[in-house]
């Protein structure tokens, strides 16, 4: 089964216009906001968004690598 908390979040990330990371980050905590309020019961839904969010915040990639 697919985890909507990750889909959503990762829909929202390939869509967004964000130019840097605080930008990024607050259209994402946006989007879980408005996707929580559209669920009977939200607690999977904010894990995995949380999850989601913590990973492209918080481990390097490639971008952020100098070469």
């Amino acid at each position: 089964m697919v985890q909507p908390g990750i889909v959503a979040p990762l829909r929202y990330l390939t869509l967004s216009l964000a130019g840097t990371m605080f930008e990024l980050v607050q259209a994402l905590n946006d989007g879980v906001e408005t996707l929580k309020k559209r669920v009977p019961n939200p607690i999977g839904l904010t894990a995995g968004c949380e999850l989601f969010i913590g990973f492209v915040t918080l481990f390097p990639h490639e971008s952020a690598v100098s070469h």
